[in-house]
């Protein structure tokens, strides 16, 4: 019985076909882009769940104190109506703080992932380096180091989902690495470092430091053009410093719109009525209404609310009610 053969074929890595250096380069060059766009989108997840929470939400807050004020208006004498205004207002109040602390929170997270990307940056440069030096040994002894060129290929394909960057091929086979304005990331066999440091107004909003054998640049949003590093910071400088200005202006303009409604209105005494809230400066981060402590009894004020054209007026207060937000 004849028996089929069939022959293995071995291939040596080290005798492979010259490396073909355009076949390192064939991913990254995409790579930043979407990086930048995975952050941002990640990121903006948590400000949408953090403002459209159907439980927790400042929504949810402000719609409940207007349904009681709509209670009050049709029961004005109820003492019961008043208090559950007064818990729903301090409700109002609690949930910008809360918020607005949590949108700080987020400023804290996003300083420690980019201390994070920044170490993850700084360990795949020196890797870089250390392999150009092996590299150019191995050339110079007459190798082809395919393996050593593929690790290093990969590496730079990591390092181009943290930051932009360009490369230079050397003709001793090492590969020069730049960012996107044009600093070195990697000269041979010298790696620059990433270094975080506080910031100066604030030194919560970390500010991102590029050493060049001791020459420190600072590296923002603009100057490193794309990668998950630059999505961090234009969504912490950028994108979230403007949820917070208009968290700010929001609160600004409740506090004010209600507490202007008071001001239309009497107390027992035939004075306008006191403020409801009291509120940090308009478009400030981190602005919320606070509330206003009135006089216990005594007041009698108006709830005013348009109504086909005309503006009628409500009593809102009885004289023996203490009112801890009005």
């Amino acid at each position: 019985m004849g028996t089929a053969t069939s022959a293995t074929v071995w291939k040596c890595r080290t005798c492979a076909a010259p490396y073909d250096r355009s076949h390192g380069r064939r991913g990254h060059a995409q790579h930043p882009l979407a990086g930048t766009d995975a952050v941002r989108r990640s990121s903006w997840e948590q400000v949408d769940n953090l403002l459209a929470d159907t439980e927790t939400g400042i929504g949810v807050a402000m719609d409940e104190f207007r349904a009681a004020l709509g209670d009050l208006v049709n029961q004005p004498a109820d003492g019961s109506a008043r208090a559950v205004i007064a818990a729903r207002a301090n409700t109002v109040a609690n949930r910008f703080s809360e918020t607005s602390q949590k949108l700080e929170a987020m400023v804290g997270e996003a300083g420690r992932r980019l201390e994070d990307s920044a170490q993850y940056v700084n360990a795949r440069l020196e890797q870089v380096a250390s392999l150009n030096r092996q590299i150019t040994q191995s050339y110079a002894n007459g190798h082809q180091p395919n393996d050593m060129l593929d690790q290093r290929d990969s590496l730079i394909n990591e390092l181009a989902s943290k930051i932009q960057l360009t490369r230079d091929d050397q003709p001793d086979g090492s590969v020069n690495l730049y960012s996107a304005n044009g600093h070195s990331l990697v000269l041979s066999e010298r790696a620059a470092q990433l270094k975080t440091v506080p910031g100066d107004a604030d030194s919560a909003r970390t500010r991102l430091m590029l050493d060049i054998h001791g020459k420190q640049v600072e590296m923002s949003e603009s100057t490193l053009g794309s990668g998950e590093i630059a999505g961090l910071l234009r969504f912490r400088d950028q994108d979230l410093l403007a949820v917070q200005a208009s968290l700010g202006r929001m609160a600004a303009a409740f506090a004010g719109a209600y507490n202007a409604q008071q001001a239309r209105g009497l107390d027992a005494n035939g004075k306008r009525g006191q403020a409801m809230f009291e509120s940090g400066q308009a478009g400030g981060a981190g602005s919320r209404p606070q509330h206003r402590r009135g006089e216990a009894g005594g007041e009698r004020s108006r709830y005013v609310e348009a109504e086909g054209g005309r503006l009628p007026s409500f009593p809102t207060m009885a004289a023996s009610t203490s009112w801890k937000t009005w």
